[in-house]
């Protein structure tokens, strides 16, 4: 009894001084990773799909990360998601201008993010988009270039329906 208490003791003594051993050994070789690369890869689309050239969003989020120069660097999966959004908010903003009286889109072909639209009081119709804050478009000759991107949410493009609309009323 008492050679099985020993055996016990001895291999409790040695799991304890293992255990110490191990911690100091993973706090001397602990590897400290860049708290940004978290917050970077969670704005990637988590696809994992490898189209950027890395094995993952992870290591599409170091990259982003750590270099200087990221101008050659791209997701795909993303990119192809800004793209759809992109051209769905500025066909929604189309639509919606087109439905106002008075506002005619001058190409009838196919486009992206941009368009021209031909409408009247122009110059007004810009002031009071810049007083609410809106990024209207450029002015053209008889009408307005408009762009929508990714980054634009749908409030201010109802808004901007809803200024040229007022605006035109008047």
């Amino acid at each position: 009894m008492e050679v099985l208490l020993y055996t016990i003791l001895t291999l409790c003594v040695l799991g304890v001084l293992a255990a110490i051993v191990l911690y100091f050994v993973a706090r001397k070789f602990r590897v400290e990773e860049d708290p940004r690369i978290d917050v970077v890869e969670k704005m990637l689309p988590g696809a994992n799909c490898g189209g950027c050239g890395f094995a993952g969003c992870r290591g599409m989020a170091d990259a982003l990360v750590k270099r200087e120069d990221i101008s050659e660097l791209f997701c795909p999966e993303g990119l192809a998601e800004a793209a759809r959004q992109s051209m769905a908010k500025a066909h929604y903003l189309a639509r919606g201008l087109a439905a106002i009286e008075g506002v005619t889109l001058r190409y009838s072909g196919e486009f992206f993010h941009e368009f021209v639209t031909d409408l009247p009081k122009q110059d007004e119709i810009l002031a009071a988009l810049e007083q609410a804050d809106i990024l209207g478009g450029l002015p053209l000759e008889g009408g307005i270039l408009w762009c929508a991107t990714e980054k634009v949410p749908r409030e201010a493009l109802d808004r901007t329906i809803a200024i040229v609309k007022e605006v035109l009323s008047k």
